[in-house]
This record gives structure tokens, sequence and C-alpha cells, in this order.
């Protein structure tokens, strides 16, 4: 799984029994996160605000989204509100996040948010709260979705239907780079099997490569959201 934040621990009761959680008010924290994973179900409404891409590290592929560069996240007010209805889960969901260790999954926070005798108390001794449960069960399935993400886009890899994604684009607020990354390759489906197309498309995969590939159109937006202030309301 890939990692956007920092600062990110595993919850153990053995340290933060005693502690509780308080949540940040608004997304300020996220105002220098360029890029984030979005799981399977993401990718669709995403693709309709931010540039969706897929990445490959070592043996890993991961669907992204765009949210900036320069060290400048173009979706985040200067009031630390968020300026359209999608959220990335991972940005959601801050300041906890998920990883997989075998197979489990370890809920993981920013140590900044903990307080002693303060916010949402996350362990009755070495029990896990309700709160902390239903967070731990709302983490499992994003990490799920993610791996499904990781799925679709190791298949349509395999398949051939990705190509390399060069970006360098002058913004007045930056220039955004980006190499070595992959986007749906709309003249392979002129050649592939059609029973393979017919599989894809019962996957539900075909849909999610058109998205991705529409989806990058919304470069042309970040000028647009770099002087936007306010929240859509859609």
């Amino acid at each position: 799984m890939f990692k956007i934040l920092k600062k990110m621990v595993p919850l153990e009761p053995r340290l933060h029994s005693g502690l509780g959680l308080v949540r940040p008010h608004d997304y300020g924290f996220a105002h220098k996160i360029e890029i984030v994973p979005i799981g399977f179900s993401e990718i669709v409404p995403c693709s309709m605000w931010y540039p969706v891409f897929i990445a490959k590290r070592g043996e890993d592929l991961g669907v992204f989204v765009f949210l900036g560069t320069g060290e400048t996240n173009l979706f985040v007010n200067p009031d630390g509100t968020w300026k359209t209805m999608v959220i990335p889960n991972l940005i959601r969901t801050y300041p906890f996040s998920v990883r997989k260790e075998g197979d489990e999954y370890v809920v993981l926070v920013d140590e900044e948010f903990l307080r002693e005798g303060e916010g949402a108390p996350l362990f009755e001794g070495e029990t896990p709260t309700p709160y902390l449960e239903n967070i731990r069960t709302e983490l499992t399935n994003i990490a799920l979705d993610l791996e499904k993400a990781g799925g679709f886009a190791r298949e349509v890899f395999e398949a051939g239907l990705l190509k390399g994604l060069n970006i360098h684009h002058n913004f007045s607020f930056g220039t955004l780079t980006l190499r070595n990354a992959l986007t749906a390759d709309m003249q392979a489906f002129i050649k592939i099997q059609p029973e393979k197309l017919y599989h894809l498309n019962v996957k539900g995969y075909l849909s999610l490569l058109f998205a991705q590939n529409f989806s990058l159109r919304n470069l042309v937006l970040f000028e647009v959201f770099n002087s936007f202030v306010g929240t859509l309301p859609f």
C-alpha cells in the first residue's frame, strides 16, 4: 500500500491507553498533499474533479489522484474547508490510516492528534472502545477498496491496456512534472480479443478506464481551483 502521510504509528493499547483523539477541525493538514491513493469505488466520483492516474512502484500498482503541485493542494480553501463534495477517503479519515501486515489490517494514527484526558477515548484498558472499533471497520473497508483498485490496475496493465503518462506543465502557482505514470491506452482496445474485452467489461473495468482517461482533462481546471474560494455544492 502506498503512503501519503508521515508521523503515522500503529495504535497499541500499551502505548495509547488513556489517550484520546482530538480530530482536526478542518482539512488544513492536507494543504501540502499533492497526490493521494484512491480505492476502486472512488475512481468514478474522483474522476469528475481530479486528474486520476495509475502508478507502479516495484511490484505494486495503485490508482491515484492529483490534488495540486508545488506543495499546494488546490482543493483546500485558506480556512481549511474542502472545495468539492468528493473527498478522497484517506484524506477524509485522517488522522487515521491503515496498512496490511500479513492477513491483518493495522490501524495507524498521527500521534500529533492524541491527547491525555481529551478527545474520544480509544482504549478501555487493553480493549478498543466502540469508537475505535467503528474506525477499524471503516478503515478495513477502505483498505480492501484500495487493494481492489490495485487488482484492477494490475489486470489492465497485464492486459496491455495502459501506456506511459508523462506530464510537464507550468501553472501560475507551480510546475507539475510526472514521469513513468500510466493512463488508459484507448488505441489498445482495438487490438484486444473480444472475449477478454467482454471479461473486463463484466468486471466493470472498461468504464473505469474511460473515466480515468477522461479525468486527465481536469488538469485544465487547476488554474480555476487555484483561484476559487468556496465549496461547490456537488
